[in-house]
């Protein structure tokens, strides 16, 4: 996180968690939970599993400028969805036309509460 180009992500003042480039336009349920908050400008999606983790999705930096444009929700606030249900697709030629990151950043908000949380390195995982 600490390389990400956003520093209240890079200094984990959301919690801990990780960032990624993605490989496709959409963004996937990685747990079955409730959909939290979903942001007016559709860029970014909260999620709480069953077991209490507070989930932020967070599409590209600074994104939230684009007000909406090249995003598409499928989910509203207190849906429950399943493990890779789509929750958001997005179209990365917008974010990249006005000159923005694409990174999709996944925070866990609530990391403080869990005593040995500890996030590993994600290499090798296919997102």
């Amino acid at each position: 996180m600490s390389d990400v180009d956003d520093p209240i992500f890079a200094k984990e003042r959301l919690g801990k968690g990780f960032a990624i480039k993605p490989s496709d336009g959409c963004v996937y349920a990685p747990f079955d939970a409730m959909v939290r908050q979903v942001f007016t400008t559709r860029h970014a999606v909260g999620l709480v599993s069953e077991d209490g983790i507070v989930l932020l999705i967070h599409i590209g930096i600074g994104t939230v400028k684009l007000k909406g444009t090249g995003f598409v929700s499928y989910v509203v606030e207190v849906e429950y969805v399943k493990k890779g249900d789509k929750l958001i697709e997005f179209w990365d030629p917008a974010i990249k036309k006005d000159g923005l990151d694409d990174t999709v950043i996944v925070t866990v908000t609530n990391s403080h509460v869990f005593n040995d949380f500890v996030m590993k390195d994600p290499a090798g995982i296919n997102v």
